[in-house]
């Protein structure tokens, strides 16, 4: 036997708001992450006329949906240190509304020795004192450009850290 309480009938809202480009984030020297505001279809997400880059319009040879997020994969590698257009346009939601076309500005730089360092460590103090005090390691990015940590790993005698996939400005 099923009972069903508090069911409520009410009119069907209608999406009528497009998806919008959020972010661009750099994952490698030939590789971006796009973040929408909601998932776009993959009908449009996954064409690769979509997307164009730089002066040329390169599309992607590879496109990943993945929930909010498309990952396009290109064939060169972008020039590092010079800032890079990407041009997107034509993705629709599953309800059919169509972003207006966006153009996302972004930069790689791949980092050189120092130009990332540990700036700051907080260990766990010896002997222990009464208030728990978070531990912590600070790393500063010296160089003049924004530095992905997407896939970077911290580690010690006592283990590995993998850090998350964020941007650290100079």
């Amino acid at each position: 036997r099923h009972f069903f309480d508090d069911i409520m009938v009410m009119p069907l809202v209608k999406d009528t708001i497009a998806p919008d480009l959020q972010s661009v984030t750099v994952l490698t020297d030939r590789a971006l992450l796009l973040q929408f505001s909601e998932p776009p279809d993959s009908a449009t997400a996954l064409f690769p006329a979509h997307y164009r880059l730089g002066d040329d319009g390169r599309p992607p040879v590879r496109i990943t949906l993945e929930g909010n997020n498309i990952r396009l994969l290109f064939n060169e590698a972008f020039p590092a240190g010079q800032p890079l257009l990407l041009m997107v346009d034509g993705i629709t939601d599953v309800a059919g509304n169509t972003m207006p076309a966006r153009e996302a500005s972004f930069l790689y730089y791949e980092p050189r020795s120092y130009d990332v360092v540990i700036h700051e460590v907080l260990p766990d103090p010896d002997p222990p004192v009464k208030e728990l005090l978070p531990e912590f390691v600070e790393i500063r990015n010296r160089s003049a450009y924004p530095v992905q940590l997407h896939h970077w790993r911290l580690s010690a005698a006592t283990g590995e850290a993998v850090l998350p996939s964020v941007q650290l400005e100079p």
